[in-house]
C-alpha cells in the first residue's frame, strides 16, 4: 500500500479541486505557495507534520503545531491584506489539509473576520455617479452589471447571438456562469439595452475585454466617481437588494443571477421575466432622477403661473 507521504499531496489536492472554477484554483494556488514559503516546508512535509500531530495522544495543546502556525500566518497577513484576502487564504490552506484527509483542528472563530473595503452596497445616487463617470463600453458594462446581477467574470461570456428581445427594451441572455458553472437566466432592461444598441459591431462577444482589465477599469471609474468603499462587485449586491425590495421571490433572484438553487424550483423564463419587469423600477437608476427633475420643472411652471395670475389681478381696476 502506498503511504500518504509517498503521494504527491499538492497534486492530489489540485485533482480534488476539479469542480472549482479556474479563478478559484489560481487564487488557492497563490495563497498556498505563500503559506509554503512561510512554513519553509513542502506540501508532503506539511501532511506528515499533521499526520503525526493527529496520531499524537499526548497533551492536545502541544500537538497543534500546524494549526498554531496557520494562526500566526493569518495574523501576520492581517496587517497588510484585506479581510476578504485573508479569508481566501484561510480557505485555501484549510482546503489543502481537508482534501488530503488530514484536516486542521480549527474552529469558525479562527476564520478571519471583518468586512472588506469594497463590501458596501452602493446607493442609487452613487450608481448614477459611477455610470456618469464612465464612457462607451464601460458605461454599458456598469449598466449591464446593475441590471443583471452577474459577476464581472461573466461579462466575458455574453454574446450578441444569445440576446433574446423580450419587448419594450428588455433583453434576455442564457449562460452558464464562469465561477460556479450554474445556469443563469439573465435579463437586462432599457437603461442597458439603449446603450447596447449603439454598439456598431454586434457579432461575437458583447464585452471582449479581459476580466482583469475590466475589473481594474471599473474600479478606476468607481474611484473617479468618488464613491468610497464600493467595488465592481457592489453592483451585484445592488441588484440583489433592489429585487428584494421589490419582493421578488428569493429562488427567482438566484435563478436569474446564476446562483445555486433548489433542484425542485424550475422557473420558466416567462415567470422570471414578469417578476423582473415588475421589479425594474427598483433597479432603474434614472427613473427616479427623471421624475425628480420633471417635478422640479412643474413646480417652477406653477410658480410662474401664480406670478402671472397675481400680476393680472393687480392690473384689474
Amino acid at each position: 500500500m502506498i503511504k500518504m507521504t509517498e503521494i504527491d499531496a499538492y497534486q492530489y489536492w489540485m485533482n480534488q479541486l476539479v469542480s472549482r472554477s479556474p479563478s478559484t484554483k489560481k487564487a488557492y494556488n497563490l495563497h498556498f505557495k505563500n503559506f509554503l514559503e512561510y512554513m519553509k516546508a513542502t506540501p508532503n512535509q506539511l501532511i506528515q507534520m499533521q499526520k503525526e500531530a493527529l496520531e499524537d495522544n499526548g497533551d492536545p495543546r502541544e500537538n497543534r503545531v500546524v494549526e498554531n502556525k496557520v494562526r500566526a500566518w493569518l495574523a501576520e497577513m492581517k496587517t497588510a491584506k484585506s479581510p476578504a484576502t485573508c479569508r481566501l487564504a484561510w480557505a485555501a490552506v484549510k482546503s489543502f489539509f481537508t482534501l488530503n484527509l488530514h484536516p486542521l483542528r480549527m474552529t469558525r472563530l479562527d476564520r478571519p473576520q471583518g468586512e472588506s473595503q469594497g463590501s458596501r452596497i452602493p446607493e442609487k445616487e452613487e450608481v448614477i455617479r459611477i455610470a456618469d463617470a464612465a464612457k462607451w463600453k464601460y458605461r454599458a458594462a456598469i449598466m449591464f452589471l446593475k441590471d443583471s446581477g452577474l459577476r464581472t467574470s461573466d461579462l466575458a461570456l455574453i454574446k450578441w447571438k444569445d440576446a433574446v428581445d423580450m419587448g419594450d427594451g428588455f433583453w434576455n441572455f442564457n449562460l452558464i456562469t464562469e465561477k460556479r458553472k450554474v445556469a443563469a437566466c439573465v435579463f437586462v432592461g432599457p437603461e442597458t439595452t439603449r446603450l447596447l444598441e449603439q454598439f456598431k459591431n454586434k457579432t461575437g462577444h458583447v464585452f471582449p475585454a479581459h476580466v482583469g482589465t475590466m475589473n481594474r477599469e471599473l474600479n478606476r471609474i468607481i474611484d473617479k466617481a468618488s464613491v468610497k468603499n464600493v467595488s465592481a462587485h457592489g453592483l451585484r449586491k445592488y441588484y440583489v437588494t433592489s429585487l428584494q425590495h421589490a419582493r421578488v421571490p428569493q429562488e427567482y433572484i438566484l435563478r436569474m443571477m446564476g446562483k445555486k438553487n433548489s433542484v425542485y424550483s424550475e422557473n420558466r423564463r416567462s415567470e422570471l421575466f414578469q417578476a423582473y419587469r415588475k421589479a425594474y423600477p427598483e433597479l432603474s437608476i434614472y427613473a427616479a432622477k427623471q421624475q425628480t427633475e420633471e417635478l422640479e420643472k412643474l413646480k417652477e411652471e406653477l410658480l410662474e403661473l401664480r406670478k402671472l395670475v397675481k400680476e393680472k389681478l393687480a392690473q384689474q381696476p
